[in-house]
């Protein structure tokens, strides 16, 4: 029976230790490196490679795995698609530091930062203004009743002029910006000159401009008094024209002038200017057989 000295033990046993080193290399776990010895005897390197966040340090197995199985050291490659490594965040902030492992490449580039949408404006309304004037005198003439057509808009024109405000640019005829502007009733007495209605367009925060010309078309009115006199002008320099019997009729060839109207005496064919308080309207008269 041989005896060994204490010493000669030691070297045994370190030679052992190092011929399993030698042929089992486990390689060393650097940062963000999980490693895992399954057998003893067969060693099987497991290293997970886990990239979240731009410092490497939180493991989740949610995220990106990389494994590597064999005997020996295992080469890392780097994981992630920040700027420099780490995982970019939604925010658009760049990434972390590059994974400190010699095989890994460069990250990709930074996410784009946010950017807010902005809406389109909505177009604003329009208006539209217009007058009626005499077409002889281009002067302005009250009392036309105008309308928008396919609308409940309608007004009788004060002094001549109407304005229809607040239109859509897009509710329009046929969905568009333009619009029918229509003259259904001419001032009495006035009778339209042209076309009685316009196609008009709208613009955004903008005034678009019609014009109706009327002329005067003449009415009829019959002496009250027992007799009225026809004057030669309406100053005082006017003298006598005729004197004309009750229930007389007399055309109006124009608009009142004061408290004088320019008549036309059918009987006579005479023309001057009576009293407006002695005449009150009338229809045309009797055709004569």
């Amino acid at each position: 029976m041989h005896t060994f000295s204490i010493w000669n033990r030691l070297a045994i046993i370190m030679t052992i230790v190092g011929t399993c080193a030698a042929l089992f290399p486990m390689a060393a776990a650097a940062d963000g490196v999980t490693t895992v010895i399954e057998n003893g005897a067969n060693v099987n390197v497991y290293q997970i490679v886990v990239v979240q966040n731009s410092t490497n340090t939180t493991v989740n197995v949610n995220n990106v795995v990389q494994v590597c199985q064999q005997a020996g050291s295992c080469n890392i490659t780097q994981i992630g698609n920040g700027a420099a490594g780490g995982q970019t965040g939604t925010s658009g902030q760049s990434g972390g530091t590059a994974d400190p492992y010699p095989s890994g490449s460069a990250g990709g580039a930074a996410d784009p930062p946010a950017q807010t949408a902005t809406d389109p404006a909505v177009p604003g309304p329009g208006r539209i203004n217009g007058n009626v004037i005499d077409a002889a005198s281009g002067k302005p003439v009250a009392g036309a009743t105008i309308v928008l057509a396919d609308t409940a808009l309608s007004q009788t024109s004060p002094d001549g002029g109407f304005a229809f405000s607040w239109l859509s640019i897009t509710s329009g005829y046929g969905g568009s910006n333009q619009y029918i502007v229509r003259l259904v009733s001419p001032p009495p007495g006035y009778t339209v000159v042209g076309a009685n209605q316009q196609l008009v367009a709208v613009q955004s925060g903008r005034d678009a401009w019609v014009t109706f010309q009327v002329q005067w078309a003449g009415t009829w009115t019959q002496v009250l008094l027992k007799s009225t006199t026809v004057w030669s002008a309406s100053n005082a320099q006017a003298v006598a024209v005729e004197t004309v019997p009750q229930w007389a009729y007399l055309r109006v060839d124009a608009p009142m002038n004061g408290d004088l109207l320019l008549v036309f005496d059918p009987r006579t064919n005479k023309t001057g200017y009576v009293d407006r308080a002695a005449v009150g309207p009338s229809g045309a008269p009797p055709v004569s057989k």
